[in-house]
């Protein structure tokens, strides 16, 4: 399971949000410093999303900064993962150019079958199919637009519906949980693995390296487990680098 240690950003600056709340965020320094300690920390990913794209597809501000640090970090760059705001296949084709091995697709591909239609087969196993979440009535239902919209389509139909086109990759969070240090949804992914032969990547909740056995430890049934994204848990110092990639590597 891979170690993915996140950085949201906002205008420059690696946030973090309380239950997907855009009022309720805490910043944590500038994009570009933190990047660069995760580098020399000797990460083996990092998950970055661009969260003032995923709020405003028109604002490329932020996209701009950070592109151009991965393109400068060159040949030092661990697995990237990048989402916010894409909304076109040519998009996609850009963003992986400059060394991103995979992109983060959300709304997006949710809200437009057209979109999702136009990525190639060779492309998919480099895209990952965000998925978030909200149980509503004790049915998870799918969220969009940087989580202020809920749709009608449960977690369970949209996995299908990617899975039936040919991805496999799938990054899913528990709204209620993300930023909360409430632990990670260990039965959604099990679920998931059991009914699905999709990789996860689990996302929301993890507050030290038992979670991350825990999650490692899911039984993989039809799927298996690819890798966690923890964002919270490090800035707040209760997860440190060192001890998340110990951890995963467990």
């Amino acid at each position: 399971m891979k170690f993915l240690p996140a950085i949201d950003v906002i205008d420059g600056r690696a946030v973090r949000l309380r239950q997907g709340d855009y009022g309720r965020s805490r910043e944590f320094g500038g994009f570009s410093e933190i990047f660069e300690g995760y580098l020399q920390a000797g990460v083996e990913g990092v998950h970055i999303v661009d969260l003032s794209g995923a709020r405003d597809p028109g604002d490329w501000s932020n996209r701009k900064l950070i592109l151009s640090v991965l393109a400068e970090a060159g040949s030092k760059l661990p697995l990237v993962e990048f989402g916010g705001g894409l909304r076109s296949l040519q998009e996609v084709e850009d963003v992986l150019s400059i060394g991103v091995e995979r992109v983060v697709l959300g709304t997006g591909v949710l809200v437009d079958n057209g979109f999702s239609g136009s990525v190639p087969s060779e492309l998919k196993d480099r895209v990952v199919i965000s998925l978030d979440f909200r149980e509503v009535g004790g049915v998870r239902k799918v969220a969009v637009d940087a989580w202020t919209r809920t749709l009608s389509t449960t977690l369970s139909d949209a996995v299908k519906k990617f899975v039936d086109s040919g991805f496999k990759t799938f990054l899913v969070t528990n709204i209620g949980r993300d930023g909360m240090a409430s632990g990670p949804d260990l039965a959604v992914y099990r679920d998931l693995l059991q009914a699905f032969p999709v990789a996860l990547v689990a996302s929301g909740g993890v507050r030290s390296s038992s979670d991350l056995l825990d999650l490692a430890g899911i039984d993989s049934g039809l799927g298996t487990m690819d890798a966690v994204v923890v964002g919270t848990a490090i800035f707040e110092g209760r997860l440190s680098l060192e001890e998340g990639i110990l951890a995963c590597k467990a």
